[in-house]
């Protein structure tokens, strides 16, 4: 188990993000995969997901991202 090292608000600032939406990714299956690849593509090593919504939304998060494993 990884820990992480600085509060949310610490890396959101350190990024320049004004708050959370500045780096969620919201979207449908394909939006969501597209942006995620294009992490990955960017060279992204480590991503930490944190899925909202109804369970059944969720469900689907995690499914797409199970998929891109």
């Amino acid at each position: 188990v990884q820990t992480c090292a600085l509060p949310i608000w610490a890396m959101l600032d350190r990024e320049g993000a004004e708050g959370p939406a500045d780096v969620a990714i919201v979207g449908d299956e394909d939006v969501v995969a597209a942006q995620v690849r294009a992490l990955a593509d960017a060279g992204v090593t480590e991503f930490v997901a944190s899925c909202f919504g109804s369970r059944e939304e969720r469900d689907r998060t995690r499914s797409v991202l199970r998929s891109l494993l």
